[in-house]
């Protein structure tokens, strides 16, 4: 005797919920079973069929939807910038210094720039703020910055992107650099001691005393 496979039980189980589905609204549907013990089903009643008591279909109501939920990317009046969702910013990366980076300045000085997509909205009061070593030093718009006056030794930068409310948005992974002091040009060179004057200066004459001829 020969079973159908499990791959011809699904496709006829589902021709079944087909039929189900599309007789449902529209007529009864009847089952009767053959001299071969064969299962029907049909929407005409035979003589040996009985009638299938079907639930009813579930209908589900859809929600119109408005226009401000259709274009959520779009930018928001400045009044309702804090309840807004700004997820569109992404990519918040530090272009300079670059990773593990050695600088040189006397002054301290330090440049930051950062790439973000898109690009900070200030006609929304958005801000970007730039941590040293945890701290924030410094609250601009654009994708850049000069830190003043930063102490020599290895430090740790950060970008983050705030709202008017002063909420964070997006903040960039951290970046390691180390400040050194810049060396001089032409170190002078001198041999000895600290008091000791340089080589390329003559030494002071000393008079010779004065002294009578011995008498023969």
């Amino acid at each position: 005797m020969l079973y159908p496979s499990s791959g011809m039980r699904l496709i006829y189980w589902g021709s079944i919920f087909l039929l189900f589905s599309a007789l449902a609204s529209a007529a009864d549907v009847y089952r009767w079973v053959d001299d071969k013990g064969v299962v029907h089903y049909s929407d005409k009643q035979t003589k040996s069929a009985t009638k299938v008591e079907l639930r009813p279909l579930q209908e589900i109501e859809t929600l119109p939807v408005s226009g401000a939920s259709a274009n959520k990317t779009s930018d928001p009046a400045p009044g309702n910038a804090a309840s807004a969702d700004f997820s569109f910013y992404q990519g918040l990366q530090i272009t300079r210094p670059s990773p593990d980076d050695t600088l040189r300045s006397n002054e301290g000085t330090v440049a930051v720039s950062f790439d973000l997509t898109p690009a900070v909205r200030t006609a929304i009061g958005h801000q970007a703020i730039i941590y040293l070593d945890g701290a924030q030093a410094i609250k601009i718009n654009g994708g850049g910055a000069t830190l003043q006056a930063v102490s020599p030794g290895e430090h740790v930068l950060s970008v983050s992107v705030v709202d008017a409310s002063g909420k964070e948005l997006i903040r960039s992974p951290s970046v390691r650099f180390f400040l050194l002091r810049a060396l001089p040009e032409n170190p002078p060179t001198t041999s000895g001691g600290p008091n000791t004057p340089p080589t390329n200066q003559q030494s002071p004459k000393v008079p010779t005393p004065f002294q009578a001829p011995r008498a023969r």
